[in-house]
């Protein structure tokens, strides 16, 4: 008799299982480095555990129009991984890899047998300015609706080398970024092709830059959020940071 269990329950040794889940996030199509097609899902049961679902190569298609974001699934005999820690702690120790011999079957809205999961309860979102109050608990988990300004490269950091990337995010809630971005005055930069950095170049006032064209133009381009906000986290004036960018040397050799 196939066991009927929640997320936690099933390991790689589990013979034959059902667990009731609801898809609540469908990552986009992505390759290896060895340039094999994967999807990510993200699974969460009845108890609101979750864990990463995988699609491969051409069952991506199979599943296109079979798997829907905020539906529920009963999913049987999905192969069950255990997942890598190579790139910091994953969502769950194991991971399900779901192809055409997993069983997916769709719990319908007004089924006899099974009621579909509720859909995700909206997050409770914690202001910028009460973080710092939170008692600070390694356990601590906070929602925060933010909007990403910059993404460092990936680095190792630690006596234990652990692979991590500094992003700096902002809201819409504090009045002195509103005020340090209107009037702060434009400042040139150039950045290099070879800078590795992932950052969108938004100038105030001006229109999108896409990275590919960032580092294949060769005109100095406009970067005042980035003085800015990177002012207002090491707490200087505006007019001091970007005094500090522009004798930079890796700003003379243009590189931000």
């Amino acid at each position: 008799m196939a066991l009927r269990g929640n997320i936690n329950q099933i390991t790689p040794d589990t013979p034959d299982w059902t667990c009731k889940v609801q898809i609540v996030e469908i990552g986009r199509e992505r390759e290896t480095e060895k340039k094999f097609r994967y999807q990510n899902l993200i699974l969460e049961d009845e108890e609101e555990q979750q864990i990463r679902g995988v699609v491969w190569g051409d069952d991506i298609q199979y599943y296109a129009d079979k798997l829907k974001l905020f539906h529920t699934y009963l999913i049987s005999t999905a192969r069950v991984k255990i997942s890598s820690t190579q790139y910091g702690r994953p969502l769950h120790k194991f991971y399900w890899v779901l192809d055409k011999e997993t069983i997916v079957e769709l719990v319908e809205k007004n089924g006899e047998r099974e009621i579909p999961k509720p859909p995700p309860r909206k997050p409770n979102l914690t202001d910028f300015d009460h973080i710092a109050h939170i008692t600070p608990d390694p356990a601590t988990e906070i929602d925060i609706l933010a909007v990403v300004v910059h993404c460092g490269p990936p680095k190792y950091a630690g006596r234990v080398p652990n692979r991590c990337r500094e992003i700096i995010v902002t809201d819409n809630q504090a009045k002195e970024n509103n005020d340090m971005l209107g009037g702060c005055a434009s400042d040139n930069f150039s950045r290099s092709p070879r800078s590795s950095t992932s950052l969108m170049v938004i100038p105030t006032q001006q229109q999108i830059i896409p990275i590919a064209e960032i580092q294949s133009q060769t005109s100095v381009m406009t970067c005042r959020s980035f003085v800015c906000l990177n002012a207002r986290v090491a707490n200087k004036s505006c007019e001091q940071r970007k005094e500090e960018i522009l004798t930079a040397p890796s700003v003379n050799n243009g590189q931000l």
